[in-house]
């Protein structure tokens, strides 16, 4: 099932609501440590009518009169009168007003029973308080309830239960503490992670990227330690295992046993500098290395960076054929031993108003489709390097054209707005986002692949299918992909060769 988004913050922010609840639970400890232990002591008073109770009517009205008196008795208890006298009888070296603090008087519900609590640091002195209290609570409500000195009371108090002695204290609650202390950690950890989220306005995990696009990391490119980069020709050495996370992006587009596959696929970006060249020439090695042949295109007429970075020869090359200057097969370059084949980008046309409408007139679609057709029947897999989305107008086009497309988004450099515009513009194209490859992922442990999100999370997204099995990481071996048919139909296969597709 697909995660809400509006669970991607607490998924990406996680240690922080986990920090939290530990920072609440010290501090509830704290607190405990700190405090001073209460103990609680209880007396019951029992009030009875005095009068004559012979018969029903007179018992009747007896309770009924000492259930009135019982209400007016707790007034009695809190009062200062009552406390002064309970201070000189033990001897307390607290006000008044301070003892009366740690006393409370409660009637019983629809009885006549008095409750007296008392709660102090020590057991022993509350247990002393409360009985003190009870002898009188007893003595001065005889006297208030005799009119003259010569006749009876009119109502009898009498202790019911004895202060009670208990050695457990009732605050601090360790228990209820400690709850409290873990849930506000959790209520403040669950606040900093979506403020977080907020304020964070580039992409950093899988769950940042399925949030703003809806599309799967396919792969989390590692970074690559400073001058430590390889030359992109050295990508294509068939020597060179590559990355394994390129070989896994290249398991999860081509899962091994699938009855269709994209035979052309399209590798671009939201903007320039985000890693496009490097992971389309690293897919296509990959895919290349599984025994397919495979024609790796730069179709970044206005800053053909792939076909300088693969030392491919000056001279004609994708702009020519799109023009009809030059032949398709002729222009092809051998890049090494590795199995792809290069379709340079060719002539760069000027920066004028002039040659930007050449440029966006080479990749009218009849024309691109025409050639990928073409080259669909001659090579098992073309990648295409694409310019970015929303600098290049021709992106959008040329994406629509291929089977799928692969957008690169560089981790902690893209924004989440222009990356979200990017998968905005495909989606108006038309164009079948397999997922996003995230590159330039801080190493953790080495596991970059611990990035990448479950791309069965996202439903209903047009991704590939999952290979078998759930995948932890594990690199596939270099296995025969099952190809598909050309001019982007995705259609089942058999035998080593393409098809003629008439």
């Amino acid at each position: 099932m697909t995660a809400s988004p509006k669970l991607q913050p607490l998924r990406s922010g996680w240690w922080i609501v986990v920090l939290c609840v530990v920072l609440g639970l010290a501090a509830a400890q704290a607190v405990l440590q700190v405090s001073t232990p209460l103990y609680r002591s209880s007396t019951q008073l029992f009030v009875g009518a005095t009068g004559s109770t012979d018969t029903a009517t007179a018992a009747y009205n007896g309770s009924l009169f000492t259930q009135q008196r019982v209400t007016s008795y707790v007034e009695l208890i809190e009062s200062d009168r009552l406390s002064r006298e309970v201070v000189d009888d033990l001897r307390l070296s607290v006000s008044p007003a301070e003892l009366a603090a740690q006393v409370s008087g409660t009637a019983l519900p629809n009885t006549v029973i008095l409750q007296i609590a008392v709660t102090d640091p020590s057991p022993r002195r509350a247990q002393e308080i409360a009985a003190a209290y009870g002898r009188h609570v007893i003595a001065d409500v005889t006297e208030l309830e005799r009119p003259d000195p010569a006749t009876p009371s009119a109502v009898k108090v009498s202790t019911l239960q004895p202060a009670s002695f208990d050695r457990s204290p009732v605050s601090p609650d360790p228990f209820r503490d400690r709850a409290l202390g873990a849930v506000l950690g959790l209520l403040l950890g669950v606040a900093l992670a979506v403020a977080r989220s907020r304020r964070t306005r580039t992409v950093r995990t899988a769950d940042d990227v399925l949030a703003t696009t809806g599309a799967p990391v396919l792969a989390a490119v590692p970074q690559e330690r400073r001058h430590a980069s390889p030359p992109l020709s050295s990508v294509l050495d068939p020597r060179s295992p590559g990355p394994e996370e390129v070989r896994l992006l290249r398991t999860r587009v081509y899962p091994p046993g699938a009855g269709g596959a994209p035979a052309v696929v399209v590798v671009t970006s939201p903007d320039r500098d985000e890693g496009t060249s490097r992971v389309a020439a690293q897919f296509a090695a990959a895919v290349a290395r599984g025994g397919r042949r495979v024609l790796l295109v730069d179709a970044d007429l206005r800053r053909p960076l792939l076909s300088r970075e693969l030392g491919c020869a000056d001279g004609e090359g994708l702009a020519e054929v799109l023009a009809g200057t030059a032949d398709g097969s002729a222009v092809i370059q051998a890049a090494g031993e590795g199995g792809v084949a290069v379709l340079p980008a060719g002539r760069r046309p000027d920066s004028s108003s002039s040659g930007a409408d050449e440029a966006r007139g080479l990749f009218a679609a009849p024309k691109m489709r025409a050639l990928l057709d073409t080259l669909c029947t001659e090579f098992d897999t073309v990648v295409v390097n694409g310019p970015p989305v929303l600098t290049d107008g021709d992106a959008g086009s040329i994406g629509a054209l291929g089977d799928g497309c692969l957008l690169v988004a560089g981790s902690r450099s893209t924004r989440r707005k222009r990356l979200a515009q990017a998968a905005s513009s495909l989606s108006w194209y038309g164009v079948n986002l397999l997922g996003v490859v995230l590159t330039q992922v801080p190493q953790r442990g080495g596991q970059g692949h611990r990035y990448l999100a479950d791309p069965d999370r996202s439903a209903g997204f047009p991704g590939p299918a999952r290979p078998g099995g759930a995948s932890t990481g594990t690199v596939e071996p270099d296995v025969p992909f099952v190809p598909a048919a050309p001019s982007g139909r995705l259609l089942p296969m058999t035998g080593p060769a393409r098809d003629d597709p008439s």
